[in-house]
């Protein structure tokens, strides 16, 4: 085989490995569903560029266990692509956060304040910062807006310009977290991620 055709052979290698939804699949196979396991309907929330294979994956491996759930990526990026009626599918702003993302924002916080569910599957993927913009007391979508520019506009990394968005934002720095926690459930009562 010639140097070429074994290079060309190691790069589709290398992208089928990392595709989102077999890593999602692997992950619930290899590790199984870890603090899943006695949650018999999960909520599913994929947020990201790569949310919908993530959350395709995810609903085929499950089947009937997830009950509702909500896919937030990139627009652009759900074209083509179809949920089960119980699962919502959006698009919102990236890099730059926009109305839809703050629509899409307010649905991830009526979602996990409701009842029916008893574990959380929690998928992200690059991006997921910029697609679900809720702004924290005092701020608004067009604060969070100007913000971003300048800073991607100064050249930062990812990393710093996440570190400041978290500071600005009712869902980011564990609040998503704290929200999903909430103490609704049982004692007992489940949550997984995979990111």
């Amino acid at each position: 085989m010639e140097l070429r055709e074994e290079m060309a052979r190691i790069r589709r290698a290398a992208l089928e490995a990392v595709e989102p939804g077999r890593a999602v699949l692997r992950s619930l196979e290899d590790e199984g569903l870890g603090v899943l396991e006695g949650a018999s309907r999960l909520l599913l929330l994929a947020v990201g560029k790569a949310a919908v294979p993530m959350a395709e994956a995810a609903l085929a491996h499950l089947k009937g266990r997830i009950v509702r759930g909500l896919v937030v990526t990139r627009h652009g990026h759900a074209a083509g692509h179809t949920m089960p009626p119980r699962v919502a599918l959006v698009e919102s702003g990236h890099p730059v956060p926009d109305a839809a993302g703050l629509a899409a924002s307010a649905q991830v916080e009526a979602l996990l304040r409701e009842e029916g569910w008893d574990g959380l599957l929690l998928l992200l993927s690059g991006g997921a910062s910029a697609l679900l913009p809720a702004p924290a007391a005092g701020l608004t979508l067009d604060d969070l807006r100007r913000t971003t520019e300048l800073l991607l506009r100064g050249g930062l990394p990812i990393d710093a310009v996440n570190a400041v968005r978290k500071h600005l934002s009712r869902l980011k720095g564990g609040q998503l977290a704290r929200l999903a926690g909430g103490g609704r459930r049982p004692p007992g009562s489940a949550r997984g991620s995979l990111s």
